[in-house]
């Protein structure tokens, strides 16, 4: 996977865990052994035999059955902060039921549990993580012994096929709608008219637009004449993001950018998102720990590192929640030769340009 940084093994090494009910049959056992060495009695000899066999057998069948397990996961369709996301798992090569634990992270998810059976995938549904990008998803793999004496565990990280973005809940808020003003049906920053309809030609208003002068009308008619357009004319808007460190109020900015860009779409505007993303590469994850354990909090900081304004038109949410996403730290450079309007959202306070 081309996303994928250099790693060592994506999984810890299998460990076993004895049972309750093993304790009391090895004690058995021990006391069968006991008295045949005792007693030189050869049924009680051939029985703490047969039972060290058997706890041997139940062991290594355990740890065996999930040395070819190599989980992978779907890409879930959507992911926003405050919602739970499903995840489809599938394990093609297990040779027989095993379980696959999410460890602990309190207070963000509790444990869960999901029993993987191939070739049927699996769904986990897990609470959202905070506003980012997620690259993959620690487990823990148990098998249980045919017997049921021991338990063989081990960690393993299960890469995503695209790196997840986790998009911001949008934040309903007044942005204090200004006065609209609106540019023509395919016009662009750049373009200086558009192509709309024109339908006739009326006297010249006080007001009127230079260009929109109709100078055949106006010879003929001997006075000022202006073309009259039918109304598809369509309102832009820019949504600046700056955030200028991560942390909970840049967070919320990006949430009232997020709700933004959902009303303008709503309302058929012309959007534009401005953000500010890292230029970095996926740097390689921690070690993964012993299994059972609890995984650890995130744990956000300030990634000192180049940037570039990313300013897209954005067609549809999913685009601008991926864009909100991978925002970072910055102050996003502007063109100045934008006509519509423009929204400028940051943690200290929204404003109108």
């Amino acid at each position: 996977m081309a996303d994928r940084p250099a790693t060592g093994p994506d999984r810890t090494k299998r460990s076993l865990r004895p049972r309750p009910i093993t304790f009391g049959l090895v004690a058995v056992g021990l006391l069968a052994g006991t008295v045949g060495i005792a007693t030189r009695g050869a049924p009680q000899t051939i029985l703490a035999l047969a039972i060290l066999a058997v706890v041997v057998f139940d062991a290594i069948s355990a740890r065996a059955a999930l040395a070819p397990v190599r989980p992978t996961i779907a890409n879930p369709v959507d992911a926003v902060v405050g919602r739970p996301i499903p995840y489809v798992i599938e394990a093609p090569d297990l040779t027989r039921p095993v379980l696959l634990v999410r460890p602990a992270q309190w207070p963000v998810s509790p444990r869960q549990t999901l029993a993987l059976n191939a070739p049927d995938p699996g769904g986990m549904t897990l609470a959202s993580p905070p506003r980012g990008v997620v690259t993959n998803l620690v487990f823990d793999l148990v098998a249980v012994g045919p017997l049921g004496l021991w338990d063989a565990a081990c960690r393993v990280r299960i890469w995503f096929p695209v790196p997840l973005a986790v998009a911001p809940a949008p934040l309903a808020h007044d942005p204090d709608w200004p006065a609209l003003r609106t540019l023509p049906v395919g016009e662009t920053a750049t373009v200086a008219r558009g192509d709309d309809l024109f339908r006739g030609v009326r006297p010249y208003v006080r007001g009127d637009a230079r260009r929109s002068v109709h100078w055949p009308a106006t010879a003929h008619h001997g006075t000022l004449m202006v073309k009259e357009r039918d109304g598809l004319e369509q309102v832009a808007i820019r949504i600046v993001v700056h955030l200028p460190v991560p942390d909970l109020a840049a967070d919320l900015a990006a949430a009232r950018a997020a709700w933004l860009v959902e009303q303008s779409l709503a309302r058929g505007w012309l959007v534009h998102l401005v953000t500010v993303e890292a230029q970095v590469e996926l740097v390689a994850p921690p070690p993964l720990l012993r299994p059972r354990g609890p995984l650890p909090l995130p744990f956000p900081f300030p990634v000192m590192a180049p940037t570039r304004t990313v300013e897209q038109r954005i067609g549809h949410i999913g685009q601008a929640r991926g864009q909100l996403a991978r925002a970072a730290a910055g102050w996003p450079a502007m063109e100045r030769s934008w006509k519509g309007l423009t929204r400028v959202v940051s943690p200290t306070g929204d404003r109108w340009q």
